[in-house]
């Protein structure tokens, strides 16, 4: 379809990479889009593109709503709203300042929300949930 629509000068499929690979590419663009039509249970691929700096443009879709800030790291469009998803888009790539504000807003959030610091804390605070029942019958 790409290719009948004349896009082979700006649409790009890169196929299996590695890993190493896929991130450079991911770290050159400016725009991610995470168009999921499930309810994503967390969306780990939008806070990623947001710890990379990179606006995002994603469905309201499960844990996508509490990670993408809607027009503060980038834009939500409801599931399966092919037109509203390609307006948001237009509206990404035609205005590279808007998108950029997007990605640093998204890599300030990514840094205070999804950084390896508060991950850990989250684990260690779910474990001492966990345990603690355990605990006091252990007393």
């Amino acid at each position: 379809l790409s290719h009948s629509l004349g896009l082979d000068h700006v649409v790009r499929f890169h196929g299996t990479q590695s890993r190493a690979r896929a991130e450079a590419i991911a770290r050159a663009a400016w725009v991610q889009v995470v168009p999921s039509l499930w309810a994503e249970p967390f969306g780990l691929v939008a806070a990623e593109a947001m710890m990379q700096g990179t606006a995002v443009i994603a469905t309201k879709s499960g844990g996508l709503t509490e990670i993408v800030r809607h027009e503060t790291t980038g834009l939500l469009v409801p599931r399966g709203d092919v037109g509203a998803l390609s307006d948001a888009l237009h509206r990404a790539l035609s205005d590279r300042l808007l998108a950029a504000q997007w990605g640093h807003a998204g890599h300030d959030v990514a840094l205070v929300e999804y950084g390896q610091e508060q991950f850990v804390d989250r684990i260690l605070a779910i474990y001492e949930r966990v345990l603690a029942p355990s605990r006091a019958e252990t007393r």
